[in-house]
């Protein structure tokens, strides 16, 4: 399986890749609306970023640093790397948790229905998960974002709140979970 797996990957890094690059959002186009910066400079960030190299090679210079562990930089200079280890802590938490609740609720559930087949709970269950299913994740995320914004009751951002180095383990234990419930 690991094996079928790395041709997969190949053809998934080529599709993202040809598709980034063939989108119409420049790279540079803040340091082009920048009207100090000039020809010769906006030339040679060209070319540092390598976007003066045709397609094909801007790939396989991508794909030689990705293997080396070298994801490039951002427009900004940071380090992909580096930006993408800030947000695996957050992510890791996230599937955690939410792996976590599914096992511990969806088992517990899909039992309870298979004792109760065809019962009203059985079938109250079914419809419930048919609708949770039949609607896009996105849209159930934009009308979450929606009602938090309207109630006030969630935090739309983040994983902490402002004063988070202040608060005292349980108040932070409370605060990250306040932040996760809208994402979970």
């Amino acid at each position: 399986r690991l094996l079928q797996t790395i041709p997969l990957l190949i053809l998934v890094s080529i599709i993202s890749f040809f598709i980034i690059r063939l989108s119409p959002v420049d790279p540079l186009a803040e340091l082009k609306l920048n009207p100090s910066i000039s020809k010769e400079t906006l030339q040679a960030e060209q070319a540092r970023l390598g976007l003066d190299k045709p397609l094909i090679v801007q790939y396989f210079l991508w794909a030689k640093g990705f293997v080396k562990g070298d994801l490039g930089v951002t427009t900004t200079g940071e380090k992909v790397s580096v930006k993408l280890m800030e947000r695996i802590p957050n992510t890791l938490l996230l599937a955690v948790v939410v792996i976590f609740l599914t096992w511990s609720v969806g088992v517990p559930l899909g039992i309870l229905a298979g004792i109760n087949w065809k019962t009203p709970f059985d079938r109250i269950l079914t419809v419930i998960t048919s609708i949770g299913m039949a609607i896009p994740s996105f849209f159930f995320a934009i009308l979450l974002l929606i009602f938090a914004v309207k109630t006030g009751w969630f935090p739309i951002g983040g994983l902490t709140s402002p004063n988070f180095a202040d608060m005292s383990f349980i108040g932070k234990l409370w605060d990250i979970t306040h932040h996760l419930i809208l994402p979970v």
